[in-house]
């Protein structure tokens, strides 16, 4: 473990128009009924992510503290 793994990374698979549908199902698959002010809260939080930009998202997660 610890090697760059940027081949499991794809960008570019989440569509604007898709995005919602792409929160509705993880959420049904938990349980939750995604609704409304999630997505307005979600509308906060996208507009700063581009999966696009590979730099965004990193491969590896930073070390967790206690």
């Amino acid at each position: 473990m610890g090697r760059d793994r940027s081949d499991l990374i794809h960008v570019g698979w989440i569509k604007e128009e898709n995005a919602r549908v792409f929160c509705e199902i993880p959420a049904s698959l938990a349980g939750y009924e995604f609704d409304d002010l999630d997505w307005q809260a979600a509308g906060y939080a996208l507009p700063d992510t581009d999966d696009e930009q590979e730099e965004r998202w990193p491969a590896t997660l930073p070390p967790r503290t206690a």
